[in-house]
């Protein structure tokens, strides 16, 4: 039998004693790979790293478990590494979960992740959220929760349930509770499932005074409380069949987590793991994890550590993804794209929800796009042999921090040492055509420039660079009068080498392939060679030079670039030196594995070259598809701060793509260019007309980079979500909103129709307005 590399979950001693005694082979592991099933067994995945999971559990996913089943769960810790967050770094493997039935649809193991909504509509209107339900259903929701806050819409529930099913509808009801034991109980007795809040459940205050808890002990001390208020819903949820969702919300803690914790990732996973702990100790299994945050980043970590967490525990259960308050249109999908998609990729997710500030059918389209896109990557992707070089150690997903970079000096700027190659904040680049070059002022519009004595600078808007793939010819003077506008206010124009070498612009960065750099640059320096000819000083040809990489090059081709790029500086002149790198990655490669792997060479060999990653979007029929596939792609990437800008490659207008490209950027909290909102997706709670409110609130304060906005159709999740946000917009009562900078509630039960005006003035206030140009 091979050696198993990695013991990470122990069903019991026992179990693992007899299997060895009995010289059985490892359980089959089932594994979801694009649209097929793959069969891999343990003792092929453990010389790989893989199966971690399945070490000592039955396969969770056998079509023979029954729902529910695996009593031999524990609370027992092991030992495993605090970097270990999923099956494999090298290519995506479905983590392997139990699974666990929600009504007639069944989630975890190797069924299909199943999306799911929310409806917005007062659950106490039984015909305008029976409506909805059949909406949702019609649009591809496998399961949708309803918003239960109080005994009236508990009952109100059971009506809609019977409406439902006369007309024919079954589909699966979650209830949502947050501060309420006693309604939980009574939703157990109609829903199929009933999703928990840990901080507002027993804790609901929120002082966010800190208390110091002298030991460990005296902290544990508050499970009690927790076990007497939650053991009822989980008896009765055992024994009705129900299914609990365990889901963590950032900005909801309590005070007690908060407390010991702080406003952290590792406190919303053991928020979540007290009440599951409380689950297992009393033989309860249908359960499922969430950890939730309108901030991208705070969600990825989040979830990581409860992987990690449910691997030191040996358990496996299943796990539904979302980004919550995630906002509306574009904002809305690359928010939840970047951090959905973050941790599909990684083969973790069971559920998804797209939290959208629209009507909760639309959140559907945009989900199913997302699944669509994660599971067509593999199909054809092939994973290099490079993959043994990249292991679960090749960074601490606990403390990601960005590479140093050295963002170079054109040599038209040379003397002013703050005119960079790139934008610091990350850049954003387009490709140009010469078709485009016909009109100077409609490009200029589209390339989002700023106009200072009628010729274009740049922008904190304003693309950074252009990609031209074919040069305008040398007698297009037109053509060649607009690059030569562009590079001296401060653009960079990137073109193909051969494209140079025929077409020179002057001061232009010149794209070369990896694999031709060395004979690039022979040429540019010997007198014999081919191109001799056709080469002129370098300040009116190639000077700087931007490397393509496509991801078939060896380990040691990326190790000599950097060895290049020792020699040099970023205030050395010559032809011919690299400045930057374009990731270009084939699309027949895996492409999460082989980024990954290059940036593991660029950081061992601490490398300063800004990275640039290219996506090629255009077999995308839409807007929406090209948002999300293109912050699907780059989502692990710009969760980890691999990389320094975007290039989109795509069938729409360039200021589309544009768009898109920096929108992206700031949703991973790189370079802002407008308002941040932060808006709840609304449910039964909301007091207000939270999409026309959000919509308003845009059109008046979208215009501010670096500020963010909170919009909460109520407080269930209101103040704790603001801990990101500079201002905050919440419903406080029917048509009265309350005013907050940051946590502090500064103005209260404010008219709904004076509460935009009054907004303004608050940000007028603090020094953060400017007046829209």
């Amino acid at each position: 039998m091979a050696k198993w590399m990695f013991l990470f979950c122990i069903a019991s001693a026992g179990l693992l004693a007899a299997e060895a005694t009995r010289g059985r082979r490892p359980q089959l592991a089932f594994a979801n790979n694009g649209s097929t099933e793959k069969i891999i067994c343990n003792e092929e995945r453990d010389s790989r790293g893989h199966g971690r999971l399945q070490k000592a559990l039955k396969a969770s996913s056998s079509s023979s478990m029954s729902p529910g089943s695996g009593s031999n769960l524990t609370n027992t810790l092991i030992s495993v590494s605090d970097n270990i967050y999923c099956e494999s770094v090298t290519e995506r493997i479905r983590l392997p979960t139990r699974t666990v039935r929600i009504g007639n649809v069944t989630i975890g193991g190797n069924n299909p992740i199943a999306l799911q909504t929310m409806t917005s509509s007062d659950t106490y209107d039984t015909d305008a959220t029976v409506e909805q339900i059949i909406r949702c259903q019609q649009y591809g929701a496998a399961i949708v929760r309803l918003a239960v806050q109080s005994p009236r819409e508990a009952r109100a529930s059971a009506v809609i349930k019977e409406k439902l099913l006369a007309k024919g509808c079954n589909i699966p009801l979650v209830a949502d509770i947050h501060y309420s034991p006693k309604v939980a109980l009574m939703a157990a007795e109609i829903f199929d499932k009933v999703r928990v809040n840990p901080g507002n459940y027993v804790d609901g205050r929120k002082d966010w005074d800190e208390k110091v808890y002298k030991t460990e002990e005296e902290f544990k001390e508050g499970m009690k409380l927790i076990e007497e208020r939650f053991v009822p819903l989980v008896e009765k949820c055992k024994d009705l069949k129900r299914a609990i969702r365990i889901g963590t919300n950032h900005g909801s803690l309590s005070s007690r987590i908060m407390s010991y914790y702080g406003d952290s990732p590792k406190g919303m996973v053991m928020s979540a793991m007290e009440f599951a702990e409380i689950c297992v100790k009393h033989n309860f299994h249908d359960i499922v994890f969430s950890m939730k945050s309108s901030n991208s980043f705070v969600m990825v970590h989040a979830y990581r550590l409860l992987v990690n967490e449910m691997y030191k525990r040996g358990w496996n259960y299943p796990i539904h993804l979302g980004v919550t308050e995630a906002g509306s249109v574009d904002d809305g999908r690359i928010k939840s794209a970047i951090g959905i998609g973050a941790m599909l990729l990684d083969g973790i997710g069971d559920t998804i929800r797209l939290s959208l500030t629209e009507d909760p059918w639309l959140e559907l389209p945009p989900g199913r796009k997302l699944l669509s896109y994660v599971e067509s990557i593999n199909k054809e992707a092939k994973v290099e042999a490079h993959k043994s070089r990249v292991r679960s150690d090749f960074r601490d997903f606990n403390n990601i921090a960005r590479r140093e970079i050295d963002y170079g000096t054109s040599l038209l700027n040379f003397e002013d040492g703050r005119k960079y190659l790139l934008n610091r904040d990350g850049s954003v680049g387009c490709f140009v055509t010469e078709e485009d070059l016909v009109d100077p002022l409609t490009l200029y519009k589209a390339l989002n420039v700023v106009m200072r004595d009628g010729l274009p600078q740049r922008g904190l808007k304003s693309v950074d660079f252009i990609y031209m793939e074919n040069t305008p010819m040398f007698h297009d003077s037109n053509g060649q009068r607009i690059l030569k506008e562009l590079i001296e206010g401060g653009f960079q124009v990137l073109a193909p080498v051969d494209q140079l070498l025929e077409q020179p612009i002057k001061f232009a960065v010149g794209v070369v392939d990896l694999n031709k750099l060395e004979e690039f640059q022979r040429s540019q320096s010997s007198p014999n060679h081919p191109h001799a000819e056709s080469r002129v000083d370098f300040t009116d040809k190639i000077a700087n030079l931007a490397i393509r990489i496509t991801g078939h090059e060896p380990d040691i081709a990326i190790e000599k670039l950097c060895s290049i790029e020792r020699g040099i500086s970023s205030r050395t002149l010559g032809a011919g030196v690299p400045r930057m790198i374009i990731l270009d990655i084939d699309p027949k490669l895996n492409h999460v594995q082989t980024v990954r792997r290059l940036f593991r060479i660029l950081t061992k060999n601490d490398s300063k070259l800004p990275v640039i990653h290219k996506v090629d979007a255009t077999e995308c029929f839409d807007h929406e598809e090209v948002v999300i596939n293109t912050s699907a792609k780059l989502s692990t990437h710009l969760v980890d701060k691999l990389g320094e800008g975007v290039i989109i490659k795509s069938r729409l207008p360039i200021a589309e793509s544009n768009d898109i490209a920096l929108s992206i950027l700031q949703a991973a909290r790189m370079r802002s260019f407008k308002t941040e909102f932060i808006s709840c997706p609304s449910c039964g709670r909301t007091l207000f007309n939270i999409q026309k409110t959000t919509e308003a609130i845009k059109k008046r304060v979208g215009h501010l980079p670096g500020v963010s906005i909170a919009i909460m159709g109520c407080i269930v999740n209101g103040i704790g979500e603001m801990a990101d946000a500079d201002f905050g917009y919440v419903g406080g009562a029917p048509h009265k909103v309350d005013l907050y900078v940051k946590k502090e509630l500064v103005e209260r039960n404010v008219p709904d129709v004076e509460a935009c005006d009054r907004l303004i003035e608050l940000i007028k206030r603090h020094g953060k307005w400017v007046d829209p140009e």
